[in-house]
């Protein structure tokens, strides 16, 4: 008679539904209003590329940056700087202590196109309009990326990378970060 109701309780248990998982938090970018490519690679180029090594170049490139970026609180513990616009998240780092397998000097701008991007095709417009070499592309079915290696001054390397992904209702999620490397 209890191993009957055991089997009872087992199996009632084993029938309810479990709770349903919540769904996942929605991206940042995913509440950014679409900007077009050549917008996107403009203030990318006026904002990090022109001023992320400098950060008195880089605040007066914020300034005068083709989307309006506004200066974010600091959540507690938060590293950097935060700027939002409508259609645009940027973070910049520059911190000349930190451990030496971490960029000195990070510059990041995150935005969402409308529609597909061809990686390929974005990755000629970043090299022309910064003047860079030839990158090296990586694509996945889930996200695509772009790497380019620059020699700078000090022999210290620029990393950029220009990354993509499908985003929610057919747009792309595009990340333009550049990384000061530490001297070899």
């Amino acid at each position: 008679m209890i191993a009957a109701a055991f089997l009872l309780l087992a199996a009632q248990a084993t029938a309810s539904p479990s709770p349903a998982k919540p769904a996942p938090a929605p991206s940042p970018v995913e509440k950014l209003k679409t900007i077009d490519s050549a917008m996107a690679i403009e203030t990318f180029k006026a904002t990090c590329w022109a001023g992320f090594r400098d950060p008195e170049i880089f605040h007066a490139a914020i300034a005068m940056a083709p989307v309006p970026l506004a200066l974010q609180p600091r959540g507690p513990g938060q590293p950097g700087e935060s700027y939002k616009a409508d259609e645009a998240l940027l973070t910049y780092l520059a911190d000349d202590r930190l451990p030496a397998n971490i960029p000195a000097r990070q510059c990041t701008l995150r935005v969402r196109l409308s529609g597909a991007a061809d990686q390929l095709a974005l990755a000629a417009r970043i090299q022309q309009a910064l003047a860079l070499g030839p990158g090296r592309t990586r694509t996945s079915p889930a996200s695509s990326q772009t790497e380019w290696n620059v020699a700078g001054a000090g022999a210290r390397t620029t990393r950029l990378f220009a990354s993509t992904r499908a985003a929610p209702g057919g747009t792309t999620e595009l990340r333009l970060a550049a990384l000061l490397l530490a001297q070899k």
